[in-house]
């Protein structure tokens, strides 16, 4: 990852106040690095931080990301 990347725990702050979101994320992180799966697939992407969490938790796995254009919660 380049050396100006964004690390998770920015991408978790972002657009949320509730820190216990931060939790989920890492757990994501955190499975994705034990799984190790060649392929992942998240349905409902929103902002991509679960995604970005999957990513950085297993690098070298194919990541596919699907989202409901104009679905996004209007508390954004």
């Amino acid at each position: 990852m380049p050396r100006n990347a964004p690390r998770l725990l920015d991408i978790c702050r972002v657009g949320t106040s509730d820190p216990c979101w931060a939790h989920y994320y890492h757990f994501l992180f955190l499975l994705a690095r034990r799984l190790n799966p060649d392929l992942m697939v998240e349905l409902g992407t929103e902002l991509g931080r679960s995604a970005v969490a999957m990513a950085e938790g297993s690098p070298g796995s194919e990541l596919h990301t699907l989202e409901i254009l104009g679905h996004v919660p209007s508390t954004y």
